[in-house]
């Protein structure tokens, strides 16, 4: 055992995290991407729709992934739920809007946000 094994054992290990941080980078601006896709698809629909008006989450999956929206309805109703947080728009259930915390059983629409909140 020479120090010289274990001066290249310590420069492996140093490049595999560099290489591993440099992987989790690109994997967290993939994820983010993806999420203002989505975002950015559910504020121009909602704006598009104008106010009184609302749209099913899911049709912004079906939109962005005709073949397999099902599998992205989470993300599209977490970016809602963010979007909502940040007041950019507002979140209805049987036509009442409500707060992220507050979400019971049933369909949720997506609409521009009330002007008093």
């Amino acid at each position: 055992h020479e120090l010289g094994d274990d001066v290249a054992a310590v420069v492996q290990a140093h490049d595999a995290l560099v290489e591993r941080r440099e992987t989790d980078e690109r994997l967290r601006r993939c994820v983010g991407q993806y999420l203002d896709r989505v975002a950015r698809e559910i504020l121009a629909r909602v704006m598009l729709r104008g106010d009184g008006k609302s749209m099913c989450p899911s049709e912004i999956a079906r939109l962005l992934w005709p073949g397999d929206w099902r599998k992205h309805m989470n993300d599209v109703r977490d970016v809602a739920y963010a979007l909502r947080d940040e007041n950019k728009i507002s979140i209805t259930q049987r036509g009442v809007a409500i707060h992220v915390g507050s979400i019971g059983v049933g369909a949720i629409r997506l609409t521009l946000p009330d002007a008093g909140q």
